[in-house]
């Protein structure tokens, strides 16, 4: 029923129970500190629809900072939640729930990619089935019901993570609970610390990638555990830390070892291990080693932490994946670079900054929500697309509000909202995170398709193929439904936009055959639909070609361009956008060619692209000369 405190591929096991086709499920839900939308659309969004999934991701609004390019179908496929308190929304949770099965994921990694596929992270996995359930399970719908009134969320997202806690609860009354020796470990009401066992032990194992800048934490824990040998782990110039801070704590400490994991992949996961003669446990989760995650209560200002203490058989540190050359024993902590990040321990419960925390739509209003009142008055600002479309005022909330509603307009269900406010000393307006719209009734809505929509499945081309002629009939409800789904991508969407009335003639998946000329001038052009072969005339006022290195082939009587394009050659290589600390593209003249820095589809990359010369090719056959796929990053929260 419980697998504690192991590495695991997070995305790895979400695509093994959707290809299962086992799983109908209700809800999906995804806690985190930081939350990569592009990162959920791409690769986690489409896995829970296909099981019948709800999809509510909540995160921390004081971190939340997205790229407007990359929520496409956020408000409308998935709802982001956004909550607000005056230490950090820090808890790490994916939950799967079914009426008949659950699945709990609690661990250390953010709903980013490093948190689910490149870090050193560490999950325990808690189910439901059979009959049976572990009590953590039953300790977790708890703590579900009690936090939309322990942090500050707007009334939508409340409403979303009670629906959430009441499924989960109404399918947790169909198991007998377990104690299994797992313990779910909050700080709502109870410090983390007071929660462990108290005494002496015969090892103490710490490691965290966030060190506080007193060492507090450290220094609670040695106390609380007195030991004759005490190991800390840290990777230099990544784990924040204090080290003469950190160096004063551990003065005088017996058995003092400290590693330096060395290894390139970015230990996030959160640890404290002890044994007491053959018995060894655990705590691991999201706390780090602070005094705002294990010290302080959520009522006293600490963080919202959520974690798993649990008995093991084995120790988790050395860590088994890790090659031991790796890592080091340093003499000192000091020799490890002071590594600083802002904290937000210090800020008070009410910010000055405004902080948008929800914009939903409801028939032909917009309700707006502020995470606290601020003293002055805050405009909002909306685009229905961020990458060719102005932002436009839709109205002000007044001083010491927290609410607003105004007429939709000419706001649609994709749109983006963002706060604007003047700023004294400052000529330009101060402007806030982008938030998306959501559609609450769009979003209480299960997805019927895909493979928890019911029905058989084909597993294989012998189903289809043979003699039980269901599978052609569940073919046959597939073809339909994605006939139904490309049908609604090419419609405009389902709040149209009141400014423009033109008809508009938009077609996809057409072959070019040759320009239309007017007075000497190109026209349009003459295309062949791909899908029904019937040939189309496409005319314009201004017509636009984008087509590299076949400038100047579009055929006969097309008028002579002086430009010429030939083919190139060079190197293209995706990175996060993370990793690059720049709002803009980049484009710089290097001794070969050209850099480019660009968007790569607006997906959270960077696509960093050189052109280094002509290359002599076949036009119609662009082969590239080599592909490799490889990444090695790193990331912090």
């Amino acid at each position: 029923m419980s697998t504690a405190a192991t590495p695991l591929n997070v995305q790895t096991l979400f695509r093994t129970l959707e290809a299962s086709g086992d799983w109908d499920v209700e809800e999906a839900l995804f806690l985190t500190f930081n939350a990569d939308v592009a990162f959920l659309e791409r690769g986690i969004l489409g896995l829970c629809r296909s099981m019948g999934a709800r999809v509510t991701v909540i995160a921390d609004a004081g971190i939340w900072h997205p790229d407007p390019l990359t929520m496409k179908g956020a408000g409308t496929e998935y709802l982001v939640g956004l909550a607000a308190h005056r230490g950090a929304f820090h808890p790490k949770l994916a939950l799967l729930v079914g009426k008949d099965r659950v699945l709990a994921l609690v661990g250390s990694g953010n709903l980013t990619m490093g948190g689910w596929q490149h870090n050193s992270e560490l999950w325990s996995v808690l189910r439901a089935e059979d009959g049976h359930a572990p009590q953590a399970l039953f300790a977790l719908a708890g703590w579900l019901e009690l936090l939309p009134r322990t942090v500050r969320l707007a009334s939508d997202h409340a409403d979303a993570l009670n629906r959430v806690a009441a499924r989960l609860r109404a399918t947790l009354g169909h198991f007998f609970p377990v104690d299994d020796g797992v313990q779910l470990i909050t700080n709502l009401d109870q410090s983390v610390l007071s929660q462990l066992p108290a005494g002496p032990v015969d090892e103490l194992t710490l490691c965290a990638p966030f060190i506080d800048d007193h060492a507090s934490a450290v220094r609670a824990l040695v106390e609380h555990f007195p030991t004759p040998k005490f190991t800390l782990v840290v990777q230099p110039g990544l784990t924040v830390v204090e080290p003469h801070a950190l160096a004063t704590v551990l003065s005088g400490q017996k058995g003092l070892t400290i590693v330096a994991d060395n290894s390139r992949r970015y230990r996030h996961a959160k640890l404290v291990e002890w044994r007491r003669g053959p018995h060894r446990q655990a705590l691991t989760g999201s706390a780090n080693l602070s005094a705002a995650a294990m010290l302080n209560t959520v009522g006293r200002g600490g963080n919202v932490e959520l974690g798993i203490l649990t008995t093991i058989d084995e120790p988790l540190w050395p860590d088994p994946q890790l090659d031991p050359g790796q890592c080091v024993r340093l003499e000192n902590i000091t020799d490890v670079p002071a590594v600083r990040i802002g904290s937000r321990e210090s800020e008070s419960a009410e910010s000055t900054l405004p902080q948008l925390l929800s914009a939903a739509l409801s028939g032909n209003e917009l309700g707006v929500e502020l995470a606290y009142p601020v003293p002055f008055s805050v405009e909002v600002h909306y685009t229905n697309n961020p990458l060719n479309e102005a932002w436009t005022p839709i109205g002000t909330i007044s001083a010491g509000h927290t609410s607003a509603t105004f007429p939709a307009g000419g706001v649609r269900d994709s749109a983006l909202l963002r706060l604007n406010w003047m700023v004294s000393d400052r000529a330009l307006p101060a402007i806030g995170p982008t938030v998306p719209a959501s559609v609450p009734e769009r979003l209480r809505i299960r997805p019927t398709a895909g493979r928890a929509g019911g029905g058989i499945r084909i597993r294989t081309r012998d189903d289809l193929l043979g003699d039980d002629l269901r599978y052609l009939d569940a073919f046959a409800v597939q073809l339909s439904q994605i006939h139904e789904d490309v049908a609604a991508l090419r419609n405009p969407s389902t709040r149209p936009d009141r400014k423009s009335s033109a008809p508009v003639d938009a077609r996809d998946r057409v072959r070019f055959g040759k320009v239309i000329l007017s007075g000497g001038q190109v026209a349009g052009v003459r295309a062949t639909d791909t899908e029904t072969s019937q040939q189309c005339s496409i005319r314009a006022r201004d017509v636009a070609t984008a087509i590299g290195p076949w400038t100047g082939h579009l055929g006969p009587g097309t008028p002579n361009t002086p430009i010429k394009v030939r083919p190139s050659k060079g190197v293209h290589i995706l990175f996060p956008k993370y990793v690059i600390d720049i709002e803009t593209g980049l484009l710089a003249r290097t001794r070969t060619g050209l850099l480019f820095v660009v968007p790569w589809r607006a997906t959270g990359w960077w696509a960093i692209q050189t052109l280094s010369g002509a290359r002599n090719l076949i036009m119609s056959w662009p082969i590239a000369l080599m592909s490799l796929h490889f990444w090695s990053g790193t990331t912090v929260s």
